[in-house]
């Protein structure tokens, strides 16, 4: 078997990209086979089979290719699923490498409108490239990795502080004002009112009437304008923090301040106990 420069915990170290998408669910795993020769040709033949996480799973070797099919479930708009694949073939389970991407082909990255059918990685020319004898072991780590892409570009903080709601409390200052005014003008119509009754019978009483009625419109006419104002000043207020809080939610989840982490990993591997690892998480 020749030597090969195997990258340890292919599977686990991961990067999770945050402005572009985010990582919502993940599946993997670990076929075992052992090569066999059978009417002249190379099979795999599985070690141990077992139920496997991701659908219809299934690896085969057709003319020295090595042909892997499996199932992604249908997803939502927005998200797509990302296939990460890793080889073993010492037999040891433990080292695995990642073939040489002008060797593959086929369904590494889904997009949503293409899940929910049967997939294919064809990796080309497995048994040109490598030495393979009857009873030699192969493993072949799959992940599936589902994502989901931000609805709307929020690249910088959002922010609902005084600096931007400052309008709203200006135009609340004047509707609330309007009201109040409109209130002492008909209260001001009321107390002309009843002069004007008391002099009813007077020669100057007609003009305290006139007064009376248009002090009254005038008030009615600032208590609707200010009400108006206060109205249409509490819905644009409402839908703009409404708005601010969805554009934080996607900031948050999609966007957040740059910042690198490492974070360390023991990860269930199907048919190998646990894998240690580790994860950078860079955000920008």
């Amino acid at each position: 078997m020749k030597s090969y420069l195997f990258l340890p915990f292919l599977l686990f170290l991961s990067f999770s990209i945050r402005g572009q998408e985010r990582l919502i669910d993940q599946q993997a795993d670990t076929l075992h086979y052992k090569w066999d020769l059978q009417n002249g040709q190379f099979v795999l033949q599985a070690v141990d089979p077992y139920e496997t996480n991701i659908e219809m799973l299934k690896v085969t070797c057709v003319d020295g290719d090595i042909l892997i099919g499996f199932k992604v479930d249908e997803q939502p708009k927005n998200r797509h699923a990302r296939v990460r694949l890793g080889i073993n073939m010492d037999g040891d389970n433990t080292s695995y490498f990642a073939p040489p991407t002008n060797y593959l082909s086929g369904d590494m990255r889904i997009a949503d409108t293409e899940n929910g059918r049967e997939k294919t990685i064809h990796w080309h020319d497995v048994l040109d490239r490598y030495s393979i004898f009857p009873g030699d072991e192969m493993s072949i780590a799959l992940q599936v990795s589902g994502y989901e892409s931000p609805p709307r570009r929020v690249m910088v903080r959002p922010e609902f502080k005084f600096k931007q709601t400052w309008p709203h409390y200006v135009a609340f200052a004047g509707g609330a004002s309007l009201v109040a005014f409109g209130f002492i003008e008909r209260r001001n119509a009321d107390d002309v009112y009843e002069e004007y009754k008391s002099k009813f019978f007077a020669e100057n009483a007609e003009p305290l009437y006139q007064e009376a009625n248009d002090t009254k419109k005038r008030g009615t006419v600032m208590v609707y304008a200010g009400g108006s104002i206060l109205l249409v000043n509490t819905i644009l207020f409402y839908a703009r923090w409404n708005r601010y809080r969805i554009n934080k939610n996607i900031y948050h989840l999609y966007f957040e301040q740059p910042g690198l982490s490492f974070q360390p990993t023991v990860e269930p591997a199907t048919g190998m106990g646990y894998s240690p690892g580790f994860r950078l998480v860079y955000t920008f």
